[in-house]
């Protein structure tokens, strides 16, 4: 019963054309279908009529007006606006009426399911790239770091040594400068 109040709801919504859309946004029917193929790459599910044809209704004019506003003066991408557009207008709920099981839906989700593949191969190469470079990057660290240890080691070893000949040489300049000690009356009357 509530699923058909839910036909019945669906069946008396007013539905837009493509040429009707174009017009209300002010741009061409033809950038209007490029726009609804990438939100249906996104996961954006269109109503679609016995001959497969998108049928608008007024929840996709307003998810296609925030499309037109995300991508104003290049603000966003197309790509980035059809992603946030899928995921914040999206419409399922739990009683909608299921997409066809249609050669061309099935075309268009496992060309997404491509995408979605192709870009979880591309983060897993980069992912493995990243942990390479930093395996890498920490071992050349590891390795700047013993020498920096053996480095300051020699140097110390060489300051001590330094300091040790510094200090026998000081000693050695000491002895020579030692005055003698003076002579007594008797060594000084007898010339000794």
């Amino acid at each position: 019963m509530n699923n058909d109040i839910t036909v019945e709801m669906v069946m008396k919504e007013k539905v837009y054309s493509t040429k009707e859309i174009a017009d209300y946004l002010s741009i061409a029917d033809s950038t209007v279908r490029k726009w609804c193929l990438l939100l249906e790459e996104h996961g954006y599910n269109f109503r679609r009529n016995e001959f497969q044809k998108r049928e608008y209704v007024e929840h996709d004019v307003i998810a296609l007006h925030k499309f037109k506003d995300l991508t104003k003066d290049g603000a966003m991408s197309l790509e980035d606006a059809a992603i946030a557009v899928s995921s914040n207008y999206s419409r399922v709920p739990n009683n909608a009426i299921a997409m066809p099981d249609t050669k061309e839906n099935k075309r268009y989700d496992e060309r997404y399911m491509r995408v979605l593949e192709d870009k979880v191969d591309a983060l897993t190469e980069m992912m493995d790239r990243q942990l390479q470079f930093n395996e890498a990057l920490m071992k050349k660290m590891d390795e700047q770091q013993k020498l920096f240890s053996e480095r300051m080691e020699l140097s110390d070893q060489r300051l001590v040594e330094a300091m040790k000949m510094i200090n026998n040489t000081q000693k050695e300049l000491a002895a020579a400068k030692a005055p003698e000690p003076p002579k007594g009356f008797l060594q000084r009357l007898l010339g000794k």
